[in-house]
């Protein structure tokens, strides 16, 4: 589901799009979304992160992505519309997401 805002008399559609700091906890980088057809994350931070798919994101299990922005990044998601959660091995690091 995309967010809508009518500025004048065009409607501009916009991504859903935002950030979260990973830590040691699991936390919700996407909430459930019927309506995503794909997803982009990207970590920014300076540590690296797991995600993990309909289940609590746990350290070293699941998708990494690399600090910084290497390796497969943006990683994207095409078809899955659950809940993305992220966790961090140590530290934090901030982690970015578009939905479209």
């Amino acid at each position: 589901m995309g967010y809508v805002s009518n500025a004048s008399a065009t409607t501009i559609a916009k991504t859903p799009k935002g950030k979260v700091t990973a830590n040691t906890g699991s936390k919700t980088l996407i909430a459930d979304n019927r309506d995503r057809i794909r997803a982009f994350v990207s970590n920014n931070g300076a540590n690296d992160v797991w995600l993990a798919l309909g289940t609590t994101a746990v350290a070293e299990e699941g998708i990494l992505l690399k600090k910084e922005g290497g390796g497969n990044q943006p990683f994207q998601l095409e078809g899955y519309t659950g809940i993305i959660t992220v966790i961090t091995k140590t530290g934090e690091s901030v982690v970015s997401f578009s939905e479209a």
